[in-house]
């Protein structure tokens, strides 16, 4: 009870053995007496009245009241008349306090509330839950379902580690008056994780889970997952495992693997024991001899396997004389030399420090356009902005001569292209190609601008960033020759700019003298190899 002591009650209940009767020569009615509300002028006759519900409690004990007698009880009655209750308080068969009217909707309302709180409070009760010093409590599930598959009801899952989130953002201002005032200012949002994860636990007494996860790892095979599940002495199955799994094998004639990701299960069948696996290997396995201080590496590369993305010719023109200017090294049979150059990727680092817009055209330059349309009689085969038309035609009408052309095959908008330093390429000024240090994407673009000489005489491509030639666009747009686009296509010209016959062994102070090169051709009727 709210607002009382609950002692008298019991010494109340204990007077009153039943109805009707008397305990010393006194009523039961004179052991207690109530107020009918609130308001109620009436005074009680005890030093500790019992006092009755208010009407529209919950009936909600307090944790420090004293438990309600057992003879002490609220007996409902339902009055079909009013479709209504009536609640009345007894103490054994008297009844105490003024009964109490609900409506049916006021009471269906109550009896859930107090249904809700006694399943909530069961469940709490419940012994499905211990205590556990992880994260996350064991917990026990029926073991007769489980007996056979995991050996016991238990599930004990301990994770541990952590993770870092990093929320930032980069704003750049450029006060360059080559610039727009929109180009001045740029910003963009910083967005970094870091996450090491280690869950041990088991499931029953069959099963044991073994996971870490770090994004700092330095190898793919660190990061471990492993789901292991151990049988019986006597089962056929004795075990199975899911994830990071090894072979290891008694001999020395066949090596057993290692770094393996998969599945692996061992069987049993009496004396005869069998171990199935099906992984994949995520390492590889490389021996080094040293002779002399030295150390000797063999490589063996496919063909098709060359350094994508990273070595580009500047035009057709010297990707047609690439093998003509080699033909009798180490003299090299070309008399271009190109003076300038600038390199202009997509930014994808955040950098706006060399930064500006750019029209970037595949044929400029070209004296076999891709589009005919821009096709003009030959006066000088070697690239240079007026060997076609193009050129010309894009300085004088610039959205005209965009819809003769595809988007991202023929041009490409670029805002805010960077330009590369000249520490992160390399050119090779005579034969016409350069060497990026980092290999680009897919959808990435790379165009240049560049100017050479060819027996004395000056030739350009594009426009440079130290000219800035007013045009009828935005005069920081340039307009340059573009090597590669965001879509590659064999069938276009761009495609035969980008060098295959470059290869990287990644080794470095390599002796000239102690290197051997082979090319071996596999047969396939023979089913070997054949040196050339």
């Amino acid at each position: 009870m709210r607002n009382g002591i609950k002692v008298l009650l019991i010494v109340s209940s204990l007077l009153y053995l039943a109805s009707g009767s008397r305990a010393n020569g006194i009523q039961p009615s004179t052991i207690y007496s109530y107020t009918q509300g609130p308001d109620s002028s009436q005074k009680d006759s005890l030093k500790y009245p019992i006092r009755d519900r208010n009407e529209g409690e919950d009936g909600e004990i307090h944790q420090f009241d004293l438990k309600d007698p057992k003879n002490f009880r609220t007996d409902v009655q339902y009055n079909p008349a009013d479709n209504s209750y009536t609640l009345q308080r007894k103490i054994g068969d008297r009844a105490i306090g003024t009964p109490q009217s609900k409506s049916f909707g006021d009471y269906i309302k109550e009896y859930n509330k107090q249904n809700q709180r006694n399943y909530f409070r069961q469940k709490s009760e419940a012994t499905n839950f211990v205590r556990s010093s992880g994260i996350l409590p064991d917990l026990f599930i029926d073991p007769k379902l489980n007996e056979d598959l995991f050996g016991s009801g238990l599930i004990d899952i301990r994770p541990s580690g952590s993770a870092e989130l990093i929320f930032g953002g980069n704003y750049n201002r450029v006060e360059n008056p080559n610039f727009t005032a929109r180009q001045q200012k740029n910003g963009n949002f910083d967005f970094k994780m870091k996450m090491q994860v280690n869950v041990t636990g088991q499931i029953g007494d069959h099963v044991k889970i073994n996971t870490n996860y770090d994004t700092e790892a330095t190898f793919e095979f660190e990061n471990r997952t492993g789901l292991n599940w151990q049988g019986k002495e006597n089962d056929i199955l004795q075990a199975v495992e899911l994830g990071n799994v090894s072979l290891p094998l008694n001999g020395s004639l066949i090596q057993g693997g290692q770094s393996l990701f998969g599945v692996k299960t061992k069987l049993q069948f009496g004396r005869l024991s069998m171990t199935a696996i099906a992984t994949q290997q995520k390492g590889e396995t490389r021996e080094t001899e040293v002779n002399g201080g030295a150390q000797i590496t063999k490589f063996n590369i496919q063909a098709s396997n060359y350094d994508v993305n990273r070595h580009y010719f500047l035009s057709q023109y010297f990707a047609d004389n690439y093998d003509r200017a080699l033909s009798r090294l180490p003299a090299i049979q070309s008399n271009v030399r190109i003076t300038y150059i600038e390199v202009w990727v997509t930014n994808r680092a955040s950098n706006f420090s060399n930064t500006g817009n750019i029209v970037a055209l595949m044929d400029l330059g070209e004296a076999e356009p891709y589009n005919a349309a821009f096709q003009t009689p030959q006066t000088v085969p070697y690239p240079n902005n007026d060997v076609n038309s193009l050129y010309q035609t894009f300085r004088a009408n610039p959205d005209g001569t965009k819809n003769q052309l595809q988007v991202g095959l023929e041009y490409v908008d670029l805002s805010n292209a960077r330009q590369l330093n000249p520490q992160e390429y390399t050119l090779n000024a005579q034969l016409g190609y350069i060497s990026l240090n980092q290999a680009l994407n897919t959808d990435e673009v790379l165009a240049v601008a560049y100017e050479y000489t060819y027996n004395n005489a000056i030739y350009t491509v594009g426009e440079f960033s130290r000219d800035r030639p007013p045009t009828n666009q935005d005069p920081s747009t340039l307009t340059v020759k573009m090597i590669k686009s965001t879509l590659i296509k064999t069938n276009l010209p761009t495609w035969n700019l980008m060098m295959k016959n470059i290869y990287s062994l990644g080794a470095y102070n390599m002796q000239t003298d102690e290197f051997n090169f082979n090319v071996v051709y596999a047969d396939d009727n023979g089913g070997g190899d054949l040196g050339y």
